[in-house]
C-alpha cells in the first residue's frame, strides 16, 4: 500500500519505524488491526465538534514528538472521487507547532515528501458514482479488489 512506501524507504536506512497516522476510514478487519500493530494510528477524518477528540490528539501529538518518534502524515486534503486534489489541511502541523511553542518539545524536523503516482484504480467505481450510485464502503472485499488491480496493473507496464 502507498502508506508504506516512505515507511519502507526509511527502514532500508535505518530508520526506526514511523508512525503514520491515517484516515479511520481504512480501520476494518484485518487491515485495521494489522495496521495498528505496525505502528499506524487511525485519526478522524474531521473532528470540528469534538474538542475533547482534538484535545486528546494534540496531546498524543506532544506525547510522540517529545519522545522523538518519527510521525508521518499526508498534508493534502485527499483527493475527491474525482481524481482533484482537495486544499491542503494544516491542523496536525499546527499540533506540531503548538507543541514546539509549549516547551514539552525541544526541536522537530519536518521533511517535505512528495509521493507521486498516476493510476487510479478507482476509475469503474468513479464512473458509476457520476451516473447516480452511492460510494460504496471501504472493507475486506475493497481491500482484495484493489489488490487485485494493483497487481494487475503493475504487470501491465
Amino acid at each position: 500500500m502507498l502508506l508504506l512506501a516512505l515507511r519502507s524507504v526509511l527502514a532500508d536506512q535505518g530508520w526506526a519505524p514511523n508512525r503514520v497516522l491515517g484516515g479511520n476510514n481504512l480501520s476494518f478487519w484485518p487491515l485495521g488491526t494489522i495496521a495498528r500493530r505496525s505502528g499506524i494510528v487511525f485519526i478522524r477524518r474531521s473532528f470540528r465538534d469534538a474538542p475533547v477528540y482534538e484535545a486528546m490528539l494534540r496531546e498524543y501529538l506532544t506525547y510522540l514528538l517529545s519522545r522523538r518518534f518519527n510521525i508521518e502524515w499526508y498534508i493534502e486534503g485527499g483527493r475527491t472521487r474525482t481524481g482533484k486534489l482537495r486544499p491542503p489541511r494544516f491542523g496536525l502541523l499546527r499540533y506540531v507547532v503548538d507543541a514546539l511553542d509549549s516547551g514539552e518539545v525541544r526541536d522537530v524536523l519536518l521533511v517535505p515528501v512528495s509521493i507521486v503516482y498516476d493510476s487510479q484504480t478507482e476509475i469503474g467505481a468513479i464512473a458509476a458514482e457520476q451516473r447516480g450510485a452511492e460510494k460504496q464502503p471501504e472493507g475486506i472485499r475493497w481491500l482484495v479488489r484493489y489488490a487485485r488491480s494493483r497487481a494487475r496493473t503493475r504487470s501491465a507496464y
